[in-house]
């Protein structure tokens, strides 16, 4: 089977059947394509190679930004209450793995200090 190389890392064979992305096996790509699809209605604009944290999947679907973080928290050793924090920009990116099992939050300058979440 050849391959030919495609601009920004896309790889296909002669039958224009994806091969690779970035170096990132297809399979997993074109599950991460496939819920992009799924969950917007529309087809993916572009597939972007960028460093992760370790552990982090090698394909992950971008869904879009976080504008808040809401949850609830027994944190200073009070009763539980829940928290709403809104981010500003550069906003974090909220992420699923390809099999849409896992959610990741990437990016953005939203910080875990002593005082709560900050950013």
């Amino acid at each position: 089977m050849a391959r030919t190389r495609f601009a920004g890392g896309v790889v296909e064979d002669d039958d224009g059947e994806l091969v690779a992305v970035h170096g990132r096996e297809a399979p997993a790509v074109k599950r991460g394509l496939k819920l992009f699809r799924e969950w917007s209605g529309r087809d993916a604009e572009s597939v972007t190679l960028e460093e992760t944290p370790a552990g982090t999947p090698a394909v992950l679907v971008e869904l879009g930004e976080l504008t808040a973080v809401q949850y609830a928290s027994d944190k200073w050793g009070g009763s539980r209450r829940e928290y709403i924090h809104d981010t500003q920009r550069p906003r974090p990116r909220l992420c699923s793995n390809a099999a849409g099992t896992r959610l990741f939050v990437i990016g953005g300058d939203v910080r875990v200090k002593p005082e709560g979440l900050i950013g």
